[in-house]
């Protein structure tokens, strides 16, 4: 999946910190933290996906394993382009991603 069908917020200033949703869950799940976190840390969150607003699963693109997550996540990561090493956090499955 590219990283354009995957909805990404990234807000504030300094290392990354990109957060995981969990199953059935968006990025808004991490509104208190992104409020607590951003002015140190450039927080990213993302919907999941086939989750809120990311692509949905389709017969060329079927429900999501983890495996697809985890890609995604790197997707996530990748286009930040920070290029140094990142904080990760999650919810559920996302913390399993």
């Amino acid at each position: 999946m590219n990283a354009r069908a995957l909805h990404v917020e990234d807000v504030g200033e300094g290392p990354l910190v990109v957060l995981a949703h969990g199953f059935g869950g968006s990025a808004r799940n991490f509104g208190p933290q992104i409020r607590a976190l951003r002015s140190r840390w450039r927080v990213v969150t993302y919907d999941a996906r086939g989750h809120a607003r990311s692509a949905r699963a389709t017969a060329s693109a079927p429900d999501p394993t983890l495996e697809m997550l985890v890609d995604d996540m790197r997707v996530v990561i990748d286009r930040t382009g920070v290029g140094e090493p990142v904080v990760a956090g999650g919810l559920s499955l996302g913390a399993a991603t």
